[in-house]
């Protein structure tokens, strides 16, 4: 077989697209081009010296696959009690269906998660609910590696920040400079390269957070047309509301919130010009903050308004989405609209000037 002109090795790979070979991982040159070396598991592997086969037994992996009893976890349970149709399983024998930020903050600490099972755990749990909620557009393939970084910090006694070790989603119109893509759900820009993580972006990875991947969102943030199914995009598919799936689940950050209220992150951005944080937050029974225009950088984000766009946060919690708006809130260069924050915000975080319940003892609601 040809390798550039020339006889190549077995583990050179065609990327026909761009009528080159597209390598894996660089090791050597492969008549002019990268070779591609391949690392798997349970696989065969052909020695290209003497094409001898070295086989490895996976009879016992093959069985760990098979579902003996698929419920409650990875099927839906007929007539199964509500709360449990899409029960999230252990992680590494700790239940962090539910958990906060300090609760996830905790078992990291004291060594009972990782930051890579973490990671694992809340991927799992995107596949398990994909096909019914659809709340992630794209997964990060350098979660885990960034995930393993991040233990190794911590191990050596560096946590960065609340939110050390985290995963997390943003919305599609919110750059990453990184293998993911940013489309705003729209085919038009697949395959388009960013020039920088976008400013929130950017910021939470200082913090230790780790990119999961994007979310889907209302194509163009709502902007694709007046007439039309919030949470749809063409590159997306239909988001569809964590508890019924039937209702609109509210945009344009759609994905973002249903991700959040379905555990399927703990925390996540998103965008809003006119509702697209509080209304999907809303849908959804969880914590959607939209900052006053200029508390969080605009750079890097696909635009609507510039009086109007401002990136947000969702949590499970208050103090979640909190801990989320103080790693990204800040004056940056790129967005003279934050520029007016100098002198207005406080120097430690939102977070110190949370309340507990306690201050509500006495109030009063109206319900109508």
């Amino acid at each position: 077989m040809a390798c550039g002109g020339r006889k190549r090795g077995p583990l050179c790979l065609y990327y026909p697209r761009q009528g080159h070979l597209f390598p894996m991982r660089a090791r050597t040159s492969c008549s002019g081009y990268r070779r591609a070396v391949i690392v798997a598991s349970a696989a065969f592997f052909y020695r290209a010296s003497s094409a001898s086969r070295i086989t490895t037994n996976t009879t016992g992996f093959a069985n760990s696959q098979i579902l003996n009893d698929p419920f409650p976890y990875h099927f839906p349970q007929e007539n199964g009690s509500a709360t449990r149709l899409f029960a999230m399983p252990l992680c590494n024998g700790v239940k962090i269906e539910e958990a906060t930020t300090e609760e996830l903050q905790t078992y990291l600490a004291d060594g009972s998660l990782t930051s890579v099972q973490l990671v694992t755990c809340y991927t799992q749990r995107s596949f398990q609910t994909a096909e019914y909620i659809n709340s992630v557009l794209e997964m990060n393939p350098d979660a885990l590696a960034i995930a393993a970084d991040l233990d190794h910090e911590r191990k050596n006694g560096q946590v960065r920040s609340p939110l050390h070790g985290i995963p997390f989603l943003v919305k599609d119109n919110i750059a990453s400079k990184d293998k993911l893509q940013t489309t705003a759900g729209s085919w038009a820009l697949q395959g388009s390269i960013v020039p920088r993580d976008a400013s929130v972006v950017n910021k939470l990875r200082k913090a230790g957070a780790v990119l999961m991947g994007k979310a889907t969102l209302s194509e163009w943030a709502d902007m694709r047309s007046n007439d039309y199914s919030e949470g749809y995009s063409g590159r997306g598919g239909q988001a569809r509301s964590a508890y019924n799936l039937t209702v609109n689940p509210g945009g344009s950050s759609s994905g973002s919130a249903i991700a959040v209220s379905n555990n399927v992150v703990p925390f996540a951005l998103g965008t809003e010009t006119d509702g697209s944080v509080i209304n999907p937050a809303e849908r959804n029974a969880i914590v959607g903050i939209k900052p006053t225009v200029g508390l969080t950088s605009r750079s890097g984000v696909i635009p609507e308004c510039t009086h109007q766009d401002t990136v947000g946060t969702f949590g499970k919690t208050v103090r979640d989405a909190v801990y989320a708006l103080d790693a990204i809130y800040g004056v940056d260069s790129r967005d003279n609209y934050t520029s007016a924050q100098v002198g207005k915000t406080p120097q430690g975080g939102y977070v110190p000037y949370l309340s507990t319940a306690s201050s509500l003892k006495g109030a009063k609601f109206g319900i109508p």
